[in-house]
């Protein structure tokens, strides 16, 4: 009786150490609603404000930004406060109401979520950027676009310079076929990190995902004083106003 008591002892306990094991190993992660903006105001306790190239307000229910023609290579956002922390993704709904520029140029405003990702393992000082938006016109061409990226700037200089391009992704090649025209329709864009990949989806399209090389070592950020992680527009050439609307936002979390 001893020996099977023993055996019946040793077989619970193994069991209970995967038990427990795979408890404190499994990460599951949960879509979490930030801000529906519901509440008729931008709530500052929840953003922080980049209006430097957009006029951002709220209208019905839903966070407008008007990208104002004139301003090359600036960016507008509303990031998630500072100190608010266990960030590993970002959701929402986007929606361009208009867009306009003078032709041939057409513009290349885009609205978009991003964040920064991560830091080199061995260069802490440079951060991994990754950003999924959608482009209503491209250069002189009038078809719309989706695109996912991920680079690496050195953040000693001033300001940040840009180093590496790690990952492009071009849609509708990953995520099948976008309307000719996008003005009007909203999409759901996602975008979240691990240690090891970074994966895009657009909602009723598809997804696409990068996986680092395993030499290249990433820590994550989740913090969003550091991480920069937020929703908003953004231009290269500075042509065109273009209106759009972000609304339901999500964060993901690690539970």
């Amino acid at each position: 009786m001893k020996t099977r008591g023993g055996l019946f002892v040793l077989v619970v306990s193994v069991v209970l150490g995967i038990l427990i094991a795979n408890s404190i190993h499994a990460q599951t992660y949960v879509w979490k609603k930030y801000d529906d903006f519901n509440s008729g105001v931008i709530n500052t306790n929840k953003w922080d404000i980049d209006d430097s190239s957009a006029t951002i307000t709220i209208d019905n229910g839903r966070v407008k930004f008007v990208h104002n023609a004139g301003f090359a290579n600036d960016s507008a956002f509303l990031t998630i406060k500072k100190g608010v922390t266990n960030i590993w993704g970002i959701k929402a709904t986007i929606q361009f109401e208009s867009c306009t520029a003078p032709a041939p140029d057409y513009t290349d405003v885009r609205a978009r979520v991003g964040a920064n990702i991560g830091e080199e393992a061995e260069t802490l000082t440079n951060r991994v950027w990754a950003s999924l938006g959608l482009e209503p016109y491209y250069t002189n061409k009038t078809y719309p676009r989706f695109y996912g990226f991920v680079n690496v700037w050195d953040t000693t200089r001033n300001p940040d310079e840009l180093i590496a391009d790690l990952f492009y992704a071009y849609f509708p090649r990953e995520v099948g076929e976008v309307p000719a025209d996008v003005i009007g329709i909203p999409f759901t864009i996602t975008e979240e990190w691990t240690a090891k990949s970074v994966k895009f989806t657009v909602a009723s399209k598809g997804k696409t995902t990068y996986n680092y090389d395993k030499k290249y070592k990433v820590i994550p950020m989740t913090d969003a004083t550091k991480a920069y992680v937020g929703i908003g527009t953004a231009s290269n050439s500075g042509f065109g106003t273009c209106t759009v609307y972000f609304d339901d936002v999500y964060v993901l979390r690690k539970q």
